[in-house]
C-alpha cells in the first residue's frame, strides 16, 4: 500500500487485519513517526504472543548491526520489530560502500518472517539500490503541505475529526501558519482537545489557544521588512529566539524573490490573478491572493528595482554566511547586519 496522506495511512493501518512486513515513513516529524511505531507495535502484538522492539538510531548505527538485527532469526517463538529512526543516514552510508551495499541488496531480499522493520527517512527517498524493500512495503510518502493547500487541509481534517469550522477560522490558520505548515497539525490538535464539547471550531478558539509566539514573530519580522520599517526591526530582532534560522531566511528570500518578479510581470501588463498563476501562487481562496499581494505591493512600494540588484546577491551571501556559522549568536549577527544593510538601499 502506497499513500501521500500520514491520517490516511494511519487508518489504513488501524484496520489492517495482516500487519505489513515492512513500513517505510518517508517524513521528518517526530510525532508522526512515534504515532506509526505504537500502532504498528500494537497490531503485530494482535497476532504474536511475544514482540521484541528493538530501536536502532541510523545516525549512529554501523552497518553490521543493522545487518545482524534484520538477518538474525530468534531462538524461541517470537517476532521482532526493528525500528529504525532516521533511517536515510545509515542507508547513505551502505550506499558508499560497494561490497557492503552489495550484501545488503542481496540479503534485503531474504528478509526472515519473524522480522518486521519500520525505516523512517527523514523526507528522503530509499537509494534505488534498495528498492526491493519496497515490494515488501507499505510506504507512506508525505508531500510537504504549500502554503495554496492549507485551506483545503484544514477543513479535511475537521471533517475527518468529525468537527466544523467556520470560513473565518481557516483564513486565520491558514494564515498564521503558513511559515511553518509543520505546526499546524499541532494547533489543529489543540483546537479538537479544547473544542470537543460542541465540535465547532470559531475563529475565537484560534485566539484562546494556538497562540504561538515563534510564528508571531516570523510574521512581523516579514511585515516590517515589507514596510522597511528597519530600526523598529533592529530593536526587536535581539529579543527573537528561533530554533530554525534557515526557515528565516528562506522566508525572507522568498518575500523578496517573488516581490521582485511580481513587479516585471506587472510591467508586462499582467493582472493580479495571472501573476500568481505564473508564480505558482494561485488559488482559489481569495484571503490568500490578497494578502500574499498585500506584502508585495508594499515590497515593492519600498523598494526600488536598482535596490533589489543590490539585494538579490546580498541573499545568496546571507543564505551561504548562514550555513557556515552554527551557532544562534552568529546567526541573530548575521541576520541583523543584513537587515541593516536595507536601511541605506
Amino acid at each position: 500500500m502506497k499513500s501521500d496522506d500520514y491520517f490516511e495511512f494511519i487508518e489504513q493501518l488501524k484496520k489492517a487485519e495482516d500487519p505489513p512486513q515492512i513500513i517505510i515513513a518517508n517524513l521528518a516529524d517526530a510525532e508522526k513517526i512515534d504515532s506509526i511505531h505504537s500502532l504498528y507495535l500494537e497490531q503485530l502484538k494482535k497476532h504474536h504472543t511475544q514482540v521484541d522492539d528493538i530501536h536502532l538510531n541510523g545516525g549512529d548505527t554501523d552497518a553490521s548491526t543493522l545487518h545482524a538485527e534484520f538477518a538474525t532469526i530468534p531462538m524461541f517463538d517470537e517476532i521482532r520489530l526493528l525500528w529504525v529512526r532516521h533511517g536515510s543516514a545509515i542507508f547513505d552510508k551502505i550506499n558508499a560502500n560497494k561490497v557492503i551495499k552489495e550484501y545488503f541488496v542481496r540479503d534485503f531480499n531474504n528478509i526472515p518472517e519473524s522480522t518486521n522493520m519500520l525505516l523512517q527517512l527523514d523526507g528522503k527517498k530509499l537509494p534505488k539500490a534498495f528498492e526491493n524493500l519496497t515490494k515488501k512495503a507499505w510506504i507512506l510518502q508525505e508531500k510537504p503541505l504549500k502554503e495554496k493547500d492549507l485551506p483545503s487541509f484544514i477543513k479535511s481534517r475537521v471533517r475527518q475529526m468529525g468537527f466544523e469550522i467556520e470560513e473565518g477560522a481557516v483564513q486565520l490558520l491558514s494564515e498564521r501558519y503558513s511559515f511553518n505548515t509543520e505546526r499546524l497539525n499541532d494547533a489543529l490538535n489543540r483546537l479538537f482537545t479544547y473544542c470537543l464539547s460542541e465540535k465547532q471550531i470559531y475563529q475565537k478558539d484560534i485566539d484562546d489557544i494556538c497562540f504561538d509566539t515563534h510564528g508571531n514573530a516570523v510574521f512581523t519580522i516579514l511585515d516590517l521588512l515589507a514596510e522597511k520599517k528597519i530600526t523598529e526591526l533592529l530593536k526587536i530582532l535581539p529579543e527573537q529566539r528561533f530554533s530554525d534560522f534557515g526557515m528565516l531566511v528562506s522566508l525572507i528570500s522568498k518575500l523578496f524573490i517573488e516581490s521582485m518578479r511580481s513587479l516585471r510581470l506587472k510591467k508586462c501588463n499582467m493582472g493580479v490573478k495571472e501573476v500568481h498563476e505564473r508564480m505558482g501562487l494561485n488559488t482559489k481562496h481569495t484571503f490568500i491572493i490578497r494578502k500574499n499581494e498585500d506584502r508585495m505591493l508594499k515590497v515593492n512600494s519600498n523598494y526600488s528595482a536598482r535596490s533589489y540588484r543590490k539585494i538579490y546577491p546580498a541573499l545568496i551571501e546571507l543564505d551561504k554566511r548562514m550555513k557556515e556559522n552554527s551557532t544562534e549568536e552568529m546567526h541573530t549577527t548575521i541576520l541583523t547586519m543584513f537587515i541593516a544593510s536595507l536601511e541605506t538601499l
